[in-house]
């Protein structure tokens, strides 16, 4: 474990400070004046602030037009695989159907020459 020291040195000082006199108006001529300003220019702050409020609207517009076609590439990306696995699964289920086919013909034919044979040894 480290321990640091700290010293504080401090000298004094004695300088000329030049001190400026400040007034302001008392509170009521100000509120006037502020609301005034206020009625003359309220047309403009109304005109200010609805294009802010159409530029944000627009930019959320924006974002949320991208957000849907995001979500709309990913849902077709996903049916797609799905169509895929679909498509994978049902050839799969072809095939094997095809060979239980020809499994089954060929166990027919079988069991039908068994028969034949059977037929002659017995006549």
């Amino acid at each position: 474990m480290e321990y640091t020291e700290i010293v504080k040195k401090t000298r004094d000082k004695e300088v000329e400070v030049e001190y400026i006199h400040l007034s302001l108006p008392s509170i009521q001529p100000m509120a006037i004046q502020w609301s005034k300003g206020i009625e003359e220019e309220e047309e403009g702050l109304w005109n200010i602030l609805c294009d802010w409020i159409i530029n944000e609207s627009d930019k959320i517009s924006e974002v949320f037009k991208e957000s849907v076609t995001d979500i709309t590439d990913l849902a077709e990306r996903a049916l797609v695989e799905q169509l895929r696995v679909i498509e994978s699964n049902f050839e799969k289920q072809r095939h094997f159907w095809s060979e239980f086919e020809n499994d089954k013909h060929k166990a027919d034919e079988t069991r039908k020459q068994l028969e034949e044979t059977l037929r002659k040894k017995e006549s």
